[in-house]
């Protein structure tokens, strides 16, 4: 079994969030987003998840191991290096940085953790 979070219950989040939850061997574990009025929404529809404004908090969860990533796209690249650093497998939505060069840069984070 797969405990994923899902951060940013904006445009995208809620259907990564729904996918999830589908899946057979996968378990929504949390949900995470800055707004609390996100965080209530998406809770009533998973109320098995846990909530989380915060998303360095998530990162502290040793039964979480992926992370799905759907924020703001000036978000992302600070995000996922902070869940590959923590351990965690990530799915970014596109794009994964706003430009390549940072890209390049998780490369060599991910695989510390393979």
């Amino acid at each position: 079994m797969i405990n994923a979070a899902v951060a940013g219950l904006g445009h995208w989040g809620p259907n990564l969030a729904r996918n999830i939850a589908a899946l057979p061997d996968a378990h929504l574990h949390t949900l995470c987003d800055i707004r609390p009025e996100r965080l209530e929404r998406m809770g009533r529809q998973y109320p098995g998840a846990k909530r989380q404004v915060d998303f360095g908090a998530i990162l502290g969860e040793p039964d979480l191991d992926a992370v799905l990533i759907a924020t703001q796209v000036c978000a992302h690249f600070e995000l996922a290096l902070a869940a590959l650093k923590a351990g965690k497998h990530v799915l970014v939505e596109k794009p994964l940085a706003q430009i390549s060069a940072k890209c390049g840069q998780l490369i060599p984070v991910s695989r510390e953790h393979e």
